[in-house]
């Protein structure tokens, strides 16, 4: 009797598959039935994690400002013929070219009479310029990047100008050789010489608006009859016009539990008070170094602190401090804790003594600058609190209201125009445009204003979001024989990594049940690749910070032992790192390590805090440096197993640990790890769940709800309740190396997925007892006895590290079908006895054409004639390189193969009849009876050589000699000039058949009827 269980590997590019007949109790039933890749596109450009639109996309973005600034400078033109300051037949290109500057005029203009020319020649300078604002929507990033640059100089500007005396931006700069930004030479520590832009010239458009009105002034004080303020006012409505930018409320996201209700933006009261409430609630105490946790709450109403929040704009940690008179026993769990050396007070030293002989020590203690970080903001309330005074009254009957308005419109007349139909004054619309930071409204919630209504009178009363969420009374769904689209599921999905994987993973899925039937069991394991951009930063800094830590440590094996020992092995580096950072010290018995002896067999030894073989945490912050005494006596305990029954060396331990010095250096996550005193099966499962990054812990969650809810898989006929299983990468590298071996893996490396997706499946909880076992034995195997006949023999104390238990494979044959199973491409026997063909890695073809059009660098088209190949540019005078091939339609001409190979610039022109026929360059025009199909990248393809057919998904292709690039066990180039060519296409399991027609679909796109 056996059950079926499908093993999930899965990244973000890739799932791979298997499917498998188990029964512990006879392995001669245990067999592989099928297994098999998924691979499907990221969405991304790998390097970057950019859409690969963006270029595009910021291209669009530079055309359509250089189209606007063309069409104010043609405005700006027709209006000095307007007003006569020009003739309108003047030619405006020689006038705009005169030798004298214009920086010169807008000097002038501050005390000389100006003619209608030299006017027109200064608004045109200054309107051709505009000088920078931010819209509210930019406002919002204005601290970031180049924007803070610009906004910090711009700042810098006005101080230069203030102290020159000058009047106008336009007279300080006439008195400068350099008036725009430039580049800069940049050498940093290393010595490498790079270009950083400047902003020093960056200029307000405030102050070019000012300029104008004291150019007009002071001319009309000269006399002047051209500069009326009917010019002044249109002029500047024209050169520094901005339209408001687009709301956002269609695009905000609908309420997780009422699909059909809107967010409620962060900035409404009730979100505020949702997230305060939040934060009080989960807010914890604990007494450093003896496990005892209390809520605030349970020490201060939460009204009292709502209270507080309405009152005070920010409540930290210090604030709840202060507020509870707590002692410094008493830490905020979650905050971060450096240390501080605090100076011995000599008066402290002689009321204690009476005497003061020597000076007395400074003391190192706990440094609480991160309990002054907010806890609690209620930064939208307190905004228009202060920036309305006495007339808050009048927007508290509409403040929800007046929030979301602020947050999804961007422009001041927009804005002006809703706060004018919730009935508010002119000037209380006035005080909240100008006070309303953009940077605080903004986004929204999760939840709509109908779920806060039932949740947040139970958080009132102190329960937690995820206990009162329950009033919802969410709906559910029944369960299906395949797995639902997630929005038919309950299940609120955000991160767009995962929402792609899901979709992907459901297809595959779907696949697997449809051809084999439905399984038992499922067994599940993510990629580390799964990580959102911000998590990659934060893991690569760690990793970068932590390859720092591991260079300095070579450094400093190599000094002081020279070529004795090797600095370039891993458990030798480790050593030192854990000797630095644990201040040369033993932590479980105080003693100082001698440096000269650390790397003596059987003096110093690495040990695993949280016993590996329960914990199987084999990460740097679970091990300590300890002598090797220390660490057989210890064997597979905690140190409050090993040292608890003796509460002296227990509270000594616990007093060296917490001490500042230490809490600082080893981090409170070691510190944790070190103290913990109830380490039982829950926390093991805990402290293994909290290893997988947040996206991978999340995406689990998400998919292994999807498959607990609402696929309906029968129960096993080997018994047990739980039918979905998460399992560790670490886990499925150690079977993959007893099982596979390590040269088999790095053959097949290219098909991991789909081979780990084999382990994963057959792993199981048995396995994994076993794997504790293993560790156990490991962590008791060094004994003193056993020490010493190694010294005898002249071995390594460490060699036992290397001895391994093997662990059973699920059948004797497994290797050899494994391998097999793994060959890229197979013929095999569907269910209704076809022999077809198949692969094992199945791809979905790329038919997007997002990215840019043509190179960003360009040419003059003058020269090429009819020659020209290329993107025609900037109204047909210069000439783009194309962008790759996006692609290419082949074609039947004679006995030869005809290529028209497609650009992103090509979508925009009606299809092409012209082909390439051959490797000189040669067309011809084909017709629509020739055609085959059409290739885009990942396309299954064979192609004929030497009388064998290639098959390969098609990656790309070279119009100098017609040669495809494919991708089959091995990447290959085939010349396509006369070759067979064939076109399949691949289900998602792999299987796939040859194209026997398809029609020439259009590049343009097809309006609607």
């Amino acid at each position: 009797m056996t059950e079926r269980i499908l093993g999930l590997d899965i990244t973000k590019k890739r799932i791979g598959w298997a499917l498998i007949e188990h029964n512990p109790k006879d392995t001669s039933e245990n067999l592989i039935v099928d297994c098999g890749g998924f691979d499907f596109n990221a969405g991304e450009i790998p390097k970057t994690g950019e859409s690969p639109n963006k270029p595009r996309r910021d291209a669009r973005l530079a055309r359509r400002t250089i189209k606007k600034k063309r069409k104010r400078k043609a405005a700006m033109r027709s209006l000095f013929v307007e007003y006569d300051l020009l003739n309108k037949d003047i030619d405006f290109e020689v006038f705009i070219s005169q030798n004298i500057s214009p920086w010169h005029l807008r000097a002038k203009a501050l005390g000389e009479l100006l003619d209608g020319e030299e006017l027109a020649r200064i608004l045109y300078h200054i309107g051709g310029k505009r000088g920078y604002q931010f819209t509210r929507a930019e406002e919002i990033d204005m601290h970031d990047g180049e924007s803070g640059k610009i906004k910090e100089a711009g700042r810098a500007l006005v101080s230069a100008i203030e102290e020159s005396s000058s009047k106008t931006v336009g007279e300080y700069l006439a008195k400068l050789d350099r008036k725009r930004n430039t580049h800069i030479a940049v050498v940093d520590k290393k010595g490498k010489t790079s270009k950083e832009a400047t902003y020093d010239r960056s200029t307000p458009r405030w102050l070019l608006k000012q300029e104008i009105d004291v150019i007009f002034t002071t001319q009309q004080s000269l006399g002047s009859k051209i500069t009326t303020n009917e010019l002044k006012k249109e002029f500047k409505d024209l050169a520094f016009f901005m339209p408001d930018p687009q709301s956002t409320e269609r695009l905000l996201g609908k309420c997780t539990f009422f699909p059909n209700e809107t967010r409620a933006v962060k900035a409404s009261l009730d979100a505020e008070e949702f997230v305060a409430l939040t934060r009080f609630i989960n807010c914890v105490l604990e007494m450093s170094g003896t496990g005892i946790e209390k809520k605030i709450t349970e020490l201060m109403p939460l009204d009292e602190l709502m209270t507080m929040a309405k009152e005070k704009a920010s409540i930290s940690h210090s604030d709840i401090r202060k507020r509870l008179s707590l002692g410094d026993e008493w830490i905020f769990k979650g905050v971060k804790y450096d240390t501080k050396t605090k100076k011995a007070s000599k008066k402290a030293a002689i009321a204690k003594t009476g005497l003061f002989n020597e000076e007395p020590e400074d003391e190192i203690v706990l440094d609480y600058k991160y309990e002054k970080k907010a806890l609690v903001e209620m930064k939208a309330y307190h905004t228009l609190k202060n920036a309305l005074m006495d007339d808050f009254k009048a927007i508290e009957g509409v403040y929800n209201d007046v929030a979301f308005v602020l947050t999804v419109e961007r422009g001041e007349n927009s804005i002006k125009t809703r706060l004018q139909k919730l009935g508010l004054k002119e000037s209380i619309i006035e005080k909240l445009i100008e006070k309303a930071d953009p940077k605080i409204f903004k986004e929204t919630i999760n939840l709509s204003h109908k779920a806060l209504d039932v949740v947040l009178p139970k958080m009132r009363e102190g329960m937690r979001y995820d206990q009162s969420v329950l009033e919802l009374g969410v709906t559910t769904f029944d369960k299906s024989h395949f797995l639902p689209a997630l929005i038919n599921t309950n299940i609120e999905v955000n991160n767009p990594i995962v929402l792609r994987v899901v979709a992907k993973l459901r297809t595959i899925v779907n696949e697997v049940i449809r051809f084999h039937g439905s399984f038992h069991k499922v067994h599940i394991e993510l990629g580390s690749d799964m990580n959102t951009n911000a998590e990659k930063k934060m893991i690569d800094a760690a990793q970068r910070e932590r390859e720092a830590q591991k260079n300095i440590a070579k450094t400093k094996i190599k000094e002081l032992f020279g070529e004795k020992i090797n600095h370039e092995n891993r458990r030798n580096i480790e050593k030192m790192m854990l000797f630095t950072q644990q201040n040369e010290m033993d932590l479980y018995t105080g003693k100082k390590f001698e440096i000269e002896r650390l790397y003596e067999d059987g003096y110093a030894a690495v040990d695993y805090i949280l016993p590996r073989s329960r914990s199987f945490d084999e990460t740097f912050g679970n091990k300590v440096l300890t002598f090797a005494e220390q660490k057989i006596d210890k064997e597979d305990k905690t140190p409050f197993e090993w040292l608890g029954d003796n509460s002296d060396k227990w509270e000594s331990f616990k007093s060296l640990v917490s001490s500042p010095m230490f809490f600082a250096k080893l981090g409170r996550g070691k510190v944790n790890r070190l103290l913990k005193e109830n380490f039982n099966d829950q926390s093991a499962a805990d402290a293994a769940s909290k290893r997988l990054e947040k996206s991978r812990q999340y995406a689990a969650r998400v998919i292994k709800q999807l498959f607990e809810d609402y696929l309906d898989m029968p129960k096993s006929p080997l018994g047990g309740k739980i039918q979905v299983f998460t399992r560790n990468a670490w886990l499925t590298a150690e079977l993959r190396r007893q099982w596979i071996g390590f040269e088999t893996y790095q053959e097949h490396a290219d098909r991991i997925s789909v081979l780990n997706a084999i382990l994963v499946a057959f792993s199981t909880e048995h396995m994994i007892k076993n794997l504790t076992q293993h560790f156990k034995w490991k962590e008791t195997k060094w004994t003193k006895e056993w020490l010493q006949s190694k010294r005898d023999k002249g071995e390594e104390a460490v060699s036992w590290e290397k001895e391994k238990k093997r662990f059973d494979k699920p059948y004797p044959e497994f290797k050899t079908d494994a391998i097999k199973l793994l060959q890229y491409d197979r013929s095999e026997y569907d269910r209704n006895g076809v022999l077809r063909k198949r692969l094992l890695i199945a791809k979905t073809p790329r038919k997007s054409t997002t990215g840019p059009a043509h190179d960003a660098g360009v040419s003059s088209i003058k020269g090429f004639g009819e020659n020209a190949k290329g993107v025609v540019v900037r109204d047909g005078t210069a000439l783009a390189a194309h962008k790759s091939i996006f692609r290419l339609d082949v074609f039947k001409n004679g006995k030869k193969n005809a290529f028209i190979p497609i650009y992103i610039a090509d979508t925009k022109k009606p299809l092409s009849d012209v082909a390439l026929i051959d490797s000189r360059g040669n067309t011809d025009v084909v017709s629509g009876e020739e055609f085959k199909f059409t290739l885009y990248r990942n396309d299954l393809i064979g192609i004929m050589q030497k009388g064998n057919m290639r098959i390969g998904y098609y990656t790309s292709f070279n119009r100098a000699t017609l040669a495809l690039d494919i991708i089959a066990d091995t990447p290959l180039t085939i010349g396509g000039g006369t070759a067979e060519i064939v076109k399949y296409t691949v289900d998602p399991l792999g299987f796939y058949y040859p194209v026997k027609s398809e029609p020439r679909m259009p590049t343009l796109k097809q309006k609607r009827k």
